[in-house]
């Protein structure tokens, strides 16, 4: 039914027309041909090694023809017969059959492998755990010849505290993304993968048109390619665009100088608190192969308890599927052979997992697939797959501080009561030294109804007399200590909350939502005096100008006045973090302040 290896001899270029993705390689030992000719052959014997599919080698080598714009291409085609994945060991004999192609393009001493997703895994790995002929080409090199121009897409992973308020990873498209990026949004952020449309190359750019690299891996990939002659042009201008940039001495400048940056020592990571990892749905191109793919989805539904350490970057972990826990995991932090950071997953000894074959599985994927974690520390840093950032802090001060005197009332208790009903009853009344009760005081000009409850716009709404609309949102402080230390965790939530409600501001959603209460007797006050109901309220609602001023508010007495006078990395990040949600506050023509404590 299948032909030989005899019937298809050598590969002939009329066959193909590949797409253009491939893994760049440098040769550092023997001569170029013979380490290429090494790598041919680890290739072939990793299919012999394939245990659970049947492989055979159907083409070896290819016609001279094929070593055009100075290239000398060689390369063999595969088959592998496997089971289908969504096939368990009771489904009937069925077999899928693959045909693959592997190709080698060198151009001195500078080669780039066209193969499958899974070969580019085992080059990659065999690369790393073995003394080798060949290295991946360096990322800095990968970023000089193929991030100039003007970038068409951009996939970004987050260096900063996990919260909810922001996302751990981004794809980005647009003409030219440098412009878009943002200091203040984006200065957490690295990127993975980038599609540039070239600058360089012959009049009207290479024939590659727009390129995409992923430079810790050391990919690149453009398109499908019309014919085996425009895969051989595409090819040698990624070849010879790499020798041309190789021989540049001077440091080269960040392709985006706005991202978090790479620090190249473990010197300071400690105290690992958070793991996240890449969803299947975020691998690009040359990282698809079915093993990241299961590892990627695994780990995905996988739980981490981590508990760090404060002299190092090493850690522990309690794991689990689907949440519930299964063992435990400890993990030891160094600098790997070939440059970078390498992480030792291992059982914890101390403790017997409780499912020994769903702690293997994880496992076995963390080990894998180091590619695919991110772990952040207390010191600030975060190592993604196998190199540590640290996010560059812009120390923008917060111009939106709002400072009030507290006295008298109960900081750390937010509201009167447990119950949403028990809450509106006793707002304000006497005897309520909440910080409910300090808002119902300060804001008794105007009309002021609490909105506390399922489904809640915020605490409370306010309209005083000049119709400026204020949305309040309240959250009790940490503490009574007057030397307080600023905390950023205090400001996450409530900012996130104030964040995800700012469509209200505007005046026909506001008033549609206000005439649904979430109690039938919403507490509410006609300047400081309590009344039955909203009807005068939403008759101020419906008399506000499209141009009377908008504000958010936040009232949060944690941090102090004197805290704010003492610059620190803490003040710096909640700074930053105030400054991400007033940014989308003030692109709405809104106001922003944060109430704190005037101590």
């Amino acid at each position: 039914m299948f032909p030989d290896v005899a019937d298809l001899g050598i590969i002939r270029c009329r066959w193909l027309r590949p797409y253009f993705s491939v893994i760049a390689l440098r040769c550092v030992r023997y001569d170029p041909e013979h380490a290429t000719q090494v790598l041919l052959d680890v290739l072939k014997k990793s299919l012999a090694d394939q245990t659970e599919t049947a492989t055979a080698v159907l083409a070896d080598g290819i016609e001279k023809s094929a070593g055009a714009a100075g290239l000398l291409v060689n390369g063999f085609i595969y088959r592998r017969e496997f089971s289908p994945s969504w096939a368990t060991t009771a489904a009937p004999s069925l077999v899928d059959l693959e045909h693959a192609l592997v190709l080698t393009l060198r151009y001195k001493d500078l080669l780039v492998v066209h193969c499958d997703d899974t070969q580019k895994r085992y080059i990659r790995r065999w690369l790393r755990k073995n003394s080798t002929p060949l290295i991946i080409i360096a990322p800095e090199v990968l970023q000089r010849a193929f991030c100039e121009g003007e970038t068409r897409a951009l996939w970004l992973r987050g260096t900063h505290a996990r919260r909810t308020t922001r996302p751990d990873a981004k794809a980005l498209n647009g003409q030219r993304l440098q412009d878009a990026l943002s200091p203040l949004e984006d200065s957490s952020f690295i990127y993975s993968s980038a599609r540039t449309a070239p600058s360089w190359g012959a009049p009207g750019g290479p024939r590659t048109g727009n390129i995409g690299v992923t430079p810790k891996d050391g990919l690149i990939w453009s398109r499908a390619s019309r014919d085996f002659e425009d895969f051989i042009a595409m090819a040698g201008d990624v070849l010879r665009r790499l020798d041309e940039v190789s021989g540049t001495s001077a440091t080269a400048r960040p392709p985006f100088p706005i991202l978090a940056t790479e620090v190249h020592s473990l010197s300071g990571v400690r105290g690992a608190y958070d793991l996240s990892t890449v969803t299947p749905g975020e691998l690009v191109e040359g990282q698809r192969d079915e093993a990241t793919v299961e590892a990627a989805a695994l780990l995905e539904r996988t739980t981490f308890h981590v508990q760090g350490r404060s002299d190092s970057a090493g850690f522990s972990m309690d794991v689990g599927l689907d949440g519930v826990l299964c063992g435990s995991i400890q993990a030891a932090v160094g600098h790997a052979r070939n440059g970078g950071v390498s992480i030792e997953f291992g059982f914890d000894p101390s403790r017997a997992p409780t499912s020994l074959p769903e702690t293997r599985q994880i496992l076995d994927a963390l080990r894998d697939s180091q590619g695919l974690i991110r772990i952040y520390f207390d010191s600030g840093h975060v190592i993604d797959g196998r190199c540590v950032y640290k996010p560059e802090t812009r120390n923008a001060p917060f111009r939106g501080w709002q400072f009030d005197d507290f006295t008298g009332y109960d900081i750390t208790r937010e509201k009167p009561a447990d119950s949403p009903a028990r809450i509106h009853a006793r707002t304000g009344e006497p005897g309520d030294d909440s910080l409910f009760s300090w808002v119902s005081r300060q804001y008794a000009s105007g009309w002021l109804t609490c909105d506390d409850g399922p489904g809640e716009i915020a605490d409370f709404i306010h309209v005083d007399e000049e119709g400026a609309l204020s949305l309040i949102h309240v959250k009790s402080a940490k503490s009574r200590a007057k030397r307080r230390e600023i905390a950023v965790a205090a400001y996450e939530a409530v900012a996130g909350q104030a964040a995800k409600n700012l469509a209200y501001l505007d005046g026909d959603r506001l008033l549609r939502r206000l005439e649904s209460p979430p109690i039938p007797n919403p507490a509410t006050w006609e300047y400081g005096t309590r009344v039955a109901d909203r009807r005068e309220m939403l008759v101020a609602l419906g008399s506000r100008h499209q141009r009377d001023r908008c504000r958010v508010v936040i009232v949060q007495p944690h941090v102090t006045r004197t805290a704010i006078r003492k610059p620190s990395r803490r003040l710096a990040l909640l700074e930053t973090l105030l400054n991400t949600v007033g940014g989308g506050i003030a692109a709405l023509g809104a106001e922003f302040t944060v109430t704190v404590s005037d101590e």
